[in-house]
This record gives C-alpha cells, sequence and structure tokens, in this order.
C-alpha cells in the first residue's frame, strides 16, 4: 500500500475520537463503458481465422455499501459494489470465401472495491482513488468458438477520480474510470492469451442515501 495513504488513515484513526466525523449509507448507480475501435485476429486449432471486434456495451448497473471517516475538510471513503455488466463483440470468419459476421455476447457480475481519497468544500466534493475489480461470475457466447477458455485474473485494478454532491442525506457522484489491464485479457484460445490494445473506461453515475 502506498506510504502516503498509511499516513493519512493513521491521522484519521488517531484523530478521530476528536475530530474525524462517520458516516456510512447505500450507494446505486449506472455505468457505461467506452472502448476505441479495435479488433484481435483469433487463430483456432484447426487454423481456422477469426476477427473479433467491439461492438458496444450496455449500460451496467451496480449497489452496495459505502463508509466515508471525515476529518479537517477531507475523507477517505471505501466502498463495495455488486456490479452486473454486458459487452457485445462482433465475429467475423470466412466460410467458402465468404466472410460471416455475427455478434457474440459476454455478461459480467464483479465485486467492485474503491477506495477514494477527498476534499470537501461545502456541499460540493472532489476526489481520486484506487479500484480493485473481482470477478464473482460470467458467461459468454464466445465458448462456441473453439478451443475457447475465459481465464479472469481473480482481480484486476483501476483508478477513479469524480467530483460529488451532498445534499441532506443525499450524495451523487460523477467518477470516471481507468483501468491498468487491457480489455478482453481473460480471452484464451487453445493456451494462447488475446487481448484487445486498449484498456476499458467507464463513467459512472452514482446516487446514495446516508443512514
Amino acid at each position: 500500500m502506498n506510504k502516503g495513504l498509511v499516513v493519512i488513515i493513521l491521522i484519521f484513526l488517531l484523530n478521530g475520537s476528536i475530530y474525524a466525523q462517520f458516516e456510512m449509507g447505500v450507494k446505486v448507480g449506472v455505468n457505461s463503458t467506452e472502448l476505441a475501435s479495435d479488433s484481435i485476429d483469433l487463430v483456432t486449432s484447426d487454423e481456422e481465422k477469426l476477427n473479433l471486434s467491439f461492438q458496444e456495451a450496455d449500460y451496467g448497473v451496480h449497489i452496495g455499501l459505502y463508509m466515508r471517516l471525515s476529518a479537517f475538510g477531507f475523507y477517505l471513503e471505501p466502498a463495495g459494489f455488486i456490479n452486473s455488466s454486458k459487452v457485445t463483440y462482433q465475429l467475423s470468419e470466412i466460410q467458402n470465401g465468404e466472410v460471416i459476421t455475427s455478434l457474440k455476447n459476454e455478461s459480467f457480475t464483479s465485486l467492485d472495491i474503491p477506495v477514494l481519497l477527498g476534499y470537501k468544500m461545502g456541499f460540493f466534493r472532489v476526489h481520486a482513488g484506487g479500484v480493485a475489480h473481482l470477478v464473482i461470475d460470467s458467461a459468454s457466447d464466445l465458448i462456441d468458438i473453439k478451443g475457447y477458455k475465459g481465464t479472469f485474473e481473480k482481480a484486476n485494478y483501476g483508478y477513479q477520480a469524480g467530483i460529488g454532491i451532498d445534499a441532506w442525506k443525499i450524495r451523487i457522484d460523477i467518477n470516471y474510470e481507468g483501468n491498468l489491464s487491457k480489455f478482453g485479457n481473460h480471452i484464451t484460445i487453445d493456451d494462447t492469451p488475446y487481448s484487445f490494445k486498449n484498456s476499458a473506461a467507464r463513467l459512472i453515475l452514482n446516487a446514495g442515501f446516508r443512514f
């Protein structure tokens, strides 16, 4: 863990009984995955050549709990969200001299754990931090490709930055999230790993309520 973050956490804990304010609540929201136009050339065990490209992503939804410890205008906010999302690929293959295209869907359920450090000025907030994604469940139409195997990492990591507004017990946040792993890095065909050149990014909108 970053030493600076450890120092900040210790300051919050040491001064918590006098200065810090604690709150806890629930947040729900939607997110939109963005990925630049990109494609992967795949080769199956029988030398069949395929091309897989990113088509679109449906809006994902999430729900979870957050905690916030505030002192001196700063706050530390860890949270846990169950997130569900879906992406669509276009698969192109050559059959009898013709290019045949089809759409393939993948859906994911993950536990997202962001830890944000922020600063509050009146009702307005700014924040940034890291996030971990733990894949809980997945389903993929890519299983139809001969030799396909979805090999998901136990955890992958990213970063978030955004702004927020507090009004009474209502919490509204808009965050941008980047990923440190390349999109599609779970795709393996006949023990050969593949991935898109780019990492996925998300725009996240949260609405929360303080208990």
